[in-house]
């Protein structure tokens, strides 16, 4: 996720992102590990879990995984899990590069990496990977 939405996520839920919480992931010392597509869902977790005044509640990690994305907290309860996995679900219907719910499908679009992603963002990350095999 770009900083400029991550740095929004932290101001405006400083109780469940910690930075010292987060280890270096893939996108660096970032807290969600995943594209800008996702936003919304997390902001709605973020939204809600914020509801359930809980103080020690924050997250441990959000990743993508297998095309859908995994937020870890440090709190579960029956409530909490519930949320997270409605998460996790909405997410295999939402493209994770720009948030669109038309016609996401969840695939490896013949890579090694599966993604939930619309056609029109399948179409560029195929066009992305002809070009790095040098095909184009």
């Amino acid at each position: 996720m770009n900083d400029k939405l991550q740095d929004k996520l932290n101001k405006d839920f400083p109780t469940l992102f910690t930075k010292s919480d987060f280890k270096k992931g893939i996108y660096g010392t970032r807290h969600c590990e995943c594209d800008d597509g996702w936003h919304d869902i997390i902001r709605g977790v973020c939204e809600t879990l914020v509801k359930l005044n809980i103080p020690e509640l924050r997250f441990e990690q959000i990743k993508e995984k297998f095309g859908s994305i995994r937020m870890y907290v440090n709190i579960y309860s029956k409530v909490v899990e519930a949320i997270v996995d409605q998460a996790t679900i909405e997410s295999l219907k939402t493209c994770e590069y720009c948030g669109a719910k038309e016609g996401v499908e969840t695939n490896s679009g013949g890579t090694y990496w599966i993604r939930s992603l619309c056609p029109t963002c399948r179409g560029k990350e195929d066009e992305k990977r002809i070009e790095r095999m040098g095909r184009k």
